[in-house]
């Protein structure tokens, strides 16, 4: 687990939700953003269950930055953060997120 702030993280991961949400239409119900990080680069993956593409805004761009650099500061070899969003029954969203690190190198 990387030996950052959590509190941090948990910031971060509100500001991606809120601007993803911003790219809503009405009838979504469903949206998925995927962060693939290759060394100091990233890229997104945006889409819902009614937008098969949606390009991400300067916003979101800046602030998946701000993410990706926190895990590079600590080195926690960040490879692939996906979140989902799913509308509820009340038009409430809720959020689950998944953080895939590379493998330390192994020492023979």
């Amino acid at each position: 687990m990387p030996d950052f702030s959590l509190d941090l993280h948990a910031e971060l991961d509100r500001e991606i939700g809120q601007l993803v949400l911003t790219e809503m239409y009405e009838d979504d119900n469903s949206a998925d953003l995927v962060i693939g990080v290759v060394g100091d680069q990233f890229s997104i993956t945006l889409n819902s269950n009614m937008q098969p593409i949606i390009f991400p805004d300067d916003d979101l761009l800046e602030t998946v930055g701000r993410l990706v650099s926190l895990h590079a500061e600590y080195d926690s070899q960040l490879r692939t953060a996906t979140y989902h969003y799913e509308k509820e029954p009340a038009g409430t969203w809720v959020m689950a997120a998944n953080f895939e690190y590379n493998r330390p190198e192994s020492i023979d």
